[in-house]
């Protein structure tokens, strides 16, 4: 046959065949042991495949092997699988120390972890997330209105960060936040993405719990006063604030679009606000509009130069404040449905604020999603200008639940073939907004939040660290064990 052709003698070609069976075996034992999180039985789910592929081989008539010669084949094939098997304990060895070590888990595990969240949503990974996490101290912004005595929307800017991914952590924080607002109050919350990094993922969903007894008793005793304010567009070089004094409340949105806009450090916003302080606000809640993705991931840390303009931007809303008037307020929401995550659209969908003050209309356009596209931004814009409203802007509220379907990068407004509708959904729902606007009191504060679990600085920045010098290692010592484990499975087999 082929083998003759070939040159190769009739024992060489099976051992061959062995051989790549018993690859088989390594592969299947692999996802067993990594997908599915099975131990000592995925020895035996991994032995299947080759074993049935070798009966099946040897039942064949024209193979014409005795039965002597079946079960010294079996025996060779199960030599070469151990042989696979030692050079796969050897490498999970070599890659599971260093984060056994930093970590108290093994990559393995924490991958096996990792895929049963994504498939299955299970919580596992947030158990072994807590145990490496730390305790941070962090702060959560709110703006409450109320018309015809009952509270019709709140603000909320909870200084975490909205990942890792799925429903992990918190990565569902924007839309379980506007739940439990809705069931307890029937009140609208509009949940943006506070100055707060990776570094400030919640290790648990359950961290929400310390934001909302703190919220809901902070909501019974606000003094609501009449909304009185103004609303302006700070800008300095490539950073610009669209803000809205409410009260003496100064709400800032921080934003570089069409450049990129990414994450603000928790440090930077704390400066920014003191300095907002020192210009005159009563208080002032700071957030990062996370509204232009361009596919460059960069945040924007203490010393940046991006925070300086960010803090000139706020200084130049302040400097240049509009006259003070009766604000009218209106909102909508429409949760967006019919596109979902491959829209990247989480399942809080679409919120409208609309303000209106010294008889200029200005609008906050909030999606629940990680980014915006610069040029999905800018037709949005243009298009909610159509119907009367003299200004708004785009924000997102950074959930990375929505990267479960597109990776890290899944902005709204990326994929094209949607793209027109949800234009036109986003107009529908700011003319509903523009529908609803009354005359509403307001009341706010900066509520301190203490001991919320999180990943942390130095074990994000020792993750990374750890991971990167196995990969480094992984690159090396892989290619060299399968050559080193494939010549001794064939060396074996020779001589059994």
């Amino acid at each position: 046959g082929i083998a003759v052709r070939l040159g190769v003698d009739y024992e060489t070609s099976f051992h061959f065949l062995l051989l790549a069976n018993a690859l088989v075996f390594a592969l299947w034992y692999v996802t067993a042991r990594i997908v599915f999180n099975l131990k000592y039985s995925s020895m035996l789910f991994g032995l299947m495949t080759p074993t049935l592929n070798v009966m099946f081989l040897l039942a064949d008539k024209s193979m014409a092997v005795g039965s002597a010669e079946s079960i010294s084949m079996l025996t060779k094939l199960y030599f070469a699988s151990l042989i696979f098997l030692g050079a796969i304990y050897g490498l999970f060895w070599l890659i599971n120390a260093p984060m056994k070590r930093n970590f108290g888990v093994s990559l393995t595990e924490a991958a096996s972890l990792f895929l049963a969240q994504w498939f299955e949503a299970s919580p596992k990974l947030e158990a072994m997330f807590d145990e490496v996490g730390e305790s941070v101290n962090t702060l959560l912004g709110v703006l409450a209105f109320k018309a015809n005595g009952k509270l019709k929307a709140v603000f909320l800017v909870p200084h975490v960060h909205f990942g890792p991914f799925g429903s992990l952590g918190g990565s569902e924080f924007p839309v379980l936040f506007a739940e439990e607002v809705k069931r307890r109050t029937g009140a609208h919350a509009f949940v943006f993405h506070g100055c707060a990094t990776h570094d400030f993922n919640p290790v648990a969903k359950d961290e929400i719990e310390k934001f909302n007894e703190k919220l809901f008793k902070a909501l019974e005793s606000m003094q609501f006063e009449k909304a009185k304010g103004w609303f302006a567009v700070g800008k300095s070089n490539t950073s610009k604030s669209p803000a809205v004094m409410v009260n003496g409340i100064l709400f800032a949105p921080l934003t570089r679009a069409p450049r990129t806009t990414e994450d603000v450090d928790f440090s930077v916003g704390l400066a920014i606000r003191n300095y907002a302080l020192a210009k005159g606000a009563k208080e002032a809640l700071i957030l990062d509009a996370h509204n232009a993705e361009t596919g460059e991931i960069m945040r924007v840390e203490s010393g940046n130069p991006i925070a300086f303009e960010y803090m000139e931007a706020v200084g130049d809303v302040l400097s240049n404040a509009g006259k003070e008037s009766r604000l009218k307020m209106g909102i909508s929401h429409d949760l967006l449905n019919e596109f979902g995550l491959r829209a990247g659209i989480g399942r809080g969908g679409l919120k409208v604020a609309v303000f209106e003050a010294n008889k200029k209309r200005f609008a906050y356009i909030l999606f629940d999603a990680n980014g915006a596209t610069p040029d999905f931004r800018r037709e949005v814009m243009d298009a909610v200008r159509e119907i009367g409203i003299d200004a708004c802007e785009i924000l997102t509220t950074d959930t990375h639940s929505v990267n479960k379907v597109g990776g890290v990068i899944n902005p709204v407004g990326g994929r094209r073939e949607n793209r027109k509708e949800l234009i036109t959904r986003t107009v529908r729902a700011v003319q509903k907004a523009i529908e609803d606007l009354e005359d509403v009191e307001a009341a706010g504060s900066l509520l301190p939040i203490e001991g919320v679990k999180v990943f942390g600085v130095a074990q994000s920045s020792e993750l990374l660290g750890t991971i990167n010098s196995i990969v480094a290692i992984v690159r090396i010592i892989a290619p060299i064990m399968l050559i080193c484990a494939t010549a001794a499975a064939l060396w074996v087999m020779a001589r059994i």
